[in-house]
């Protein structure tokens, strides 16, 4: 399956109908509801903000143990039960867009978009978008936006934190800033495994099967002088599911075994020009893939049962022109593409597109 669309787009007059001064004194300002920044009191839909301080008091290491905290969210479980989509104004999880920095997350199962794929220790904000968005994002939005940020060096550090839990849990993170000169550079690295855990010890197998995944983020950015700014940032993700169940076909119970291996990474080069004292250009490009292989053996012969992959990937150029002629009043102009294209060997075309 192959689509590409292109979007066009002209903000003619942004007015703020608060007072500057008002604006100024939130100090908040979100781009996931407008694609553009803006003070939070002047946006036109509701809108709400999960700082760094409010995730670290939580103690929440993962999106969906964030998620399942706030008021008028409802996190559901997927059907393997591994991982958890989220629920916005009612709507399932297939209208409900997850990005990073901006930047759409592919890869769903059955419409849910994993959350345990996200780690929180380099994310300083989350934006909560409820509402339709799908003028700005598509249909994937129509219920709402979760936009995480992640953070930027504003000075040295490192620092580590490992966790254990029951059911043989580890969650350990690496984070570091670095800056030398007009160059910063931020990365972080978290690994998370378990042993799952077994409602039915009768039964062959496990409700939850045994996993452990890799995310790494990496971002550097160069300050070249008279506004202009250069971005790359970069995400990895790997886990590796250790699968053991029992299949009933044709009134026959079948024991398979086997492991599915999943794979999400991106890349995202961008650069800002200052044109004039209140003009600014913005250009990007935003690649990202999603791959998943699963083969299942019966047991004990070790004959190969079933096996499918799936592989998508999403392209974005896009072109922002900003132009703020006083404080209260701004123009934009965009113009983007989306090319994405989905290959797949669950419904018995191996080479369809």
């Amino acid at each position: 399956m192959k689509k590409t669309g292109w979007v066009t787009a002209l903000l003619f007059c942004a007015l703020d109908l608060v007072s500057q001064a008002d604006s100024l004194s939130l100090g908040e300002v979100l781009i996931s509801a407008t694609r553009t920044q803006r003070a939070l009191a002047s946006l036109p839909m509701p809108v709400q903000l999960i700082r760094e301080r409010e995730i670290r008091m939580t103690g929440a290491s993962r999106l969906q143990d964030i998620l399942a905290e706030q008021p008028g969210l409802t996190v559901v479980p997927q059907v393997n039960g591994l991982g958890s989509g989220i629920q916005f104004q009612g709507l399932n999880p297939d209208y409900t867009m997850i990005m990073v920095d901006g930047e759409p997350l592919i890869g769903r199962y059955t419409g849910s978009l994993e959350l345990s794929r996200l780690a929180l220790g380099n994310i300083r904000q989350i934006e909560l978008v409820k509402g339709p968005s799908s003028s700005l994002y598509g249909s994937e939005a129509m219920a709402g936006v979760v936009n995480l940020l992640t953070k930027t060096c504003d000075y040295d550090k490192i620092q580590g934190e490992l966790r254990y839990g029951s059911m043989n849990t580890w969650d350990g993170s690496l984070e570091g800033h670095y800056r030398v000169g007009k160059l910063s550079l931020s990365g972080f690295a978290n690994h998370y495994r378990s042993s799952g855990f077994d409602h039915f010890p009768d039964i062959y197998g496990q409700t939850v099967a045994p996993f452990n995944n890799t995310s790494l983020h990496g971002k550097a950015q160069i300050d070249l002088g008279r506004g202009h700014v250069l971005t790359l940032s970069a995400r990895s993700f790997r886990e590796v599911q250790d699968n053991h169940y029992q299949v009933l076909t044709g009134g026959d119970s079948i024991r398979v075994s086997g492991n599915a291996n999943v794979r999400d990474r991106s890349v995202n080069p961008r650069a800002k020009w200052k044109l004039g004292p209140a003009m600014f250009l913005q250009t990007g490009f935003y690649y990202t893939d999603y791959h998943t292989n699963t083969r299942l053996f019966s047991y004990p012969n070790d004959k190969l049962y079933y096996t499918d992959t799936f592989d998508q990937s999403f392209m974005r150029p896009d072109v922002l022109f900003q132009w703020k002629p006083t404080k209260a009043q701004q123009w934009v102009a965009g113009w983007g593409m989306n090319h994405e294209l989905v290959a797949t060997s669950r419904y018995g075309d191996a080479a369809g597109k």
